[in-house]
């Protein structure tokens, strides 16, 4: 068994955790924008592939404390690089620190990249070279005060970067962000889902992936890291994937609109370039004059934050937003992702969930509404 970490973002530790347990998990833990697991070669593999909210995994190599930035040279310089990598593999290091005396991370990356360099120089007197756009090898240096954790990276490409998403607008939401919507709203793929101001259509194609039980790592084209490991096992990481199935013929109900024919378009190709055109139905709708005759189900909406608006235009949109709610889907339960307070605060519907998420470097209210007749005002 070995041990790893799965890399999230805030305020989904506690559904990746529980996703984790689901994939075959044990230790688990949960930290900030972190959760900690063990598990054997074939979990990390399934991990890479299966997670819908996990950023990248990480396995740690090493630990220790250092006082200085000669002192994790040295300490660097004291692994067998050569159980992870090859002289001729390219490697990039991305490195974190939170520490008043390693106040540079890139510094201290550099560092790191010198004295694993070094290593491999005084061996064959070459040294391997550094690739900051599509490395082999991805080392990541993480600095808390003076303890140091050094992990290989074993996804390289963020996972969020499914590859179905060709087309894009302005602001889409991170597909691990969207799919952390999907999860906590608790929508169960059996009653329908509606998502207006769909944008790309990423919550609604994430929502689809999850009920059809399509793979994450079903549309990505870039190789994972683990697959340049010296360790990797081709013949598990096939049985891994071989085994995943989808669900294509499911009977559900996945409704995205938007009223901008650009979103439309984008949402359209992305829905079809996911393979969901027979899952996901694309409408062009202002959500403003949106009904449905559907009696119940969930709706969940990223409308814009109202950078280009003023306060007391972006306040009296998100109350058209509410009374279309409370007026036209009665039964359903409706969920709201934006960071603009004040108009979330004169939002005018009671909520009956309230998280906390980023959107990017945003700090966005995540708040569930169960609409009903006679709906009461907040509180």
């Amino acid at each position: 068994m070995e041990n790893y970490s799965a890399k999230t973002l805030e305020g989904l530790e506690p559904y990746l955790a529980e996703e984790l347990k689901e994939l075959g998990a044990t230790d688990i833990k949960t930290g900030k924008r972190v959760v900690f697991f063990s598990g054997d070669k074939a979990l990390m593999y399934r991990v890479n592939y299966w997670s819908r909210l996990a950023l990248r995994v990480l396995k740690p190599i090493a630990e220790f404390d250092a006082q200085s930035t000669d002192e994790l040279y040295k300490q660097v310089k004291k692994i067998e690089w050569r159980k992870y990598m090859k002289l001729h593999n390219t490697f990039l290091i991305d490195s974190v620190t939170f520490s008043e005396t390693f106040t540079h991370s890139q510094f201290a990356g550099l560092r790191v990249k010198d004295a694993m360099a070094d290593y491999f120089r005084d061996i064959y007197h070459q040294r391997p070279s550094v690739d900051p756009q599509a490395p082999d090898i991805v080392v990541n240096l993480h600095i808390r005060e003076n303890h140091c954790t050094l992990s290989l990276d074993s996804s390289g490409f963020p996972l969020f970067k499914r590859g179905y998403r060709k087309e894009s607008v302005e602001a889409p939401v991170n597909e691990v962000l969207a799919a952390g919507m999907v999860k906590m709203s608790g929508w169960n793929g059996q009653e329908p889902l509606i998502n207006p101001m769909c944008g790309s259509g990423t919550i609604a194609i994430e929502a689809a992936m999850m009920t059809m039980k399509i793979a994450p790592g079903a549309f990505r084209q870039q190789r994972y890291a683990f697959q340049n490991w010296i360790d990797f096992d081709e013949s598990l990481w096939n049985r891994e994937t071989n085994d995943a199935s989808t669900n294509l013929e499911k009977d559900v109900t996945i409704v995205a609109t938007d009223v901008s024919s650009e979103a439309m378009s984008a949402t359209r190709k992305n829905v079809q370039l996911a393979g969901l055109s027979r899952v996901i139905t694309v409408q062009k709708k202002d959500f403003l004059k949106q009904s449905t005759k559907l009696k119940s189900g969930t709706l969940i909406m990223n409308p814009p934050y109202g950078e280009r608006l003023e306060q007391d235009d972006i306040v009296k949109f998100y109350q058209q937003i509410a009374d279309r709610l409370k007026h036209e889907f009665s039964g359903f339960n409706a969920w709201v992702l934006s960071s603009h307070k004040e108009a979330m605060k004169h939002f005018g519907l009671r909520t009956k969930a309230r998280y906390n998420l980023l959107n990017g470097a945003l700090e966005c209210k995540y708040n569930g509404y169960e609409l009903f007749d006679g709906q009461a005002d907040s509180f």
